[in-house]
């Protein structure tokens, strides 16, 4: 071998030394960070083609259209992190599940929508107030005017959208535990009140309580009924106003019931890398989803089933559907 043969093998032997030992060298936790924020990444290209694939059941792709899907898209991305990075069952607290910039699902105007990651296996006392409560023989939520006109508090299993297919609409997936509204909430005379939400209510207890943890029935497609026993994942909240003049947003806080004062433990790198697969992951799921229910469910394109008729038509009432809990109705 020449002289300059050796030089070249050895230069060409360095360069790929150079180009595979840095990811070597690397610590693990780093590999599997970077791992789990090419996931991320990976979830916001899918939720991008979900905006501009031709095979993706988006809204008309014009400029205008598309531009405010860009802006959707960007909401989730607020939304996700946000709900993903706070979720901490051992200390929940609720937030905004819909704001002006991330708008999911079919919001009310008139609504306010909060939400509290929780673990159905375990207790969490939940605690409120009506500000400015100035009723007398006060004994329900709905007897203080200064309250909303409705809340309804719920334990649930799983929030819609999450899988990306319209399949969980039918396979019970997301499922009610336990409901409270304002008519059957009990308050002190201060407007103060507690609920307690547990796997099983205390022999005794008289006082507001909300189920998480029970035998759940699903009614399949084909008739059949079957049970599972499942757990709450989430408590979620919704204040129906009639009244924005006189009522108020509740002030409420949520504790998992034996961890006050405790602080959640630091989060590793693997879940960390996790957590933002996931993140990436719902993303897509939740742009796959809604386009889904508009374009097919609600035919809020055109008349996707070829019936001559529209779900919700433009610039039109739609037809009235049956009262639903899911629906806060």
């Amino acid at each position: 071998m020449s002289r300059l043969t050796k030089i070249a093998a050895g230069i060409a032997i360095v360069a790929l030394l150079a180009w595979s030992l840095p990811p070597l060298l690397k610590p693990g936790y780093q590999r599997e960070l970077e791992s789990g924020y090419d996931g991320f990444l990976d979830g916001l290209e899918r939720a991008e083609s979900n905006l501009t694939s031709l095979l993706a059941l988006a809204p008309p792709r014009n400029e205008r259209d598309l531009s405010d899907g860009y802006r959707y898209l960007l909401g989730h991305v607020v939304r996700v992190v946000q709900s993903e990075l706070s979720r901490d069952p051992l200390n929940p607290k609720f937030e905004r599940a819909v704001t002006e910039l991330s708008k999911w699902t079919g919001d009310n105007p008139d609504n306010l929508y909060l939400i509290a990651a929780i673990d159905g296996s375990e207790s969490y006392r939940l605690s409120g107030r009506v500000p400015w409560a100035s009723a007398a023989d006060v004994r329900r939520l709905a007897d203080i005017p200064q309250a909303p006109g409705l809340v309804l508090f719920q334990t649930v299993t799983d929030l819609i959208g999450d899988t990306g297919s319209l399949q969980e609409l039918t396979d019970c997936r997301n499922q009610t535990f336990a409901d409270l509204n304002s008519f059957d909430m009990k308050v002190a005379g201060d407007g103060s009140f507690e609920i307690l939400l547990a796997p099983d209510k205390p022999h005794g207890y008289t006082g507001n309580w909300l189920d998480t943890d029970a035998e759940l029935r699903c009614t399949h497609r084909d008739g059949t009924v079957t049970s599972e026993r499942k757990t709450a994942g989430y408590i979620t909240i919704r204040e129906i106003f009639i009244d924005w003049n006189e009522e108020w947003p509740l002030e409420l806080d949520i504790v998992r019931i034996g961890n006050e004062g405790h602080q959640t433990p630091a989060v590793s790198a693997q879940q960390r890398a996790h957590q933002m697969q996931v993140i990436g992951d719902k993303i897509a799921n939740q742009i796959e989803f809604w386009n889904g229910v508009m374009r097919m469910g609600l035919e809020a394109h055109g008349d996707f089933n070829f019936d001559g008729e529209r779900k919700l038509p433009d610039n039109a009432v739609n037809r009235p559907a049956p009262p639903f809990l899911a629906g806060g109705t």
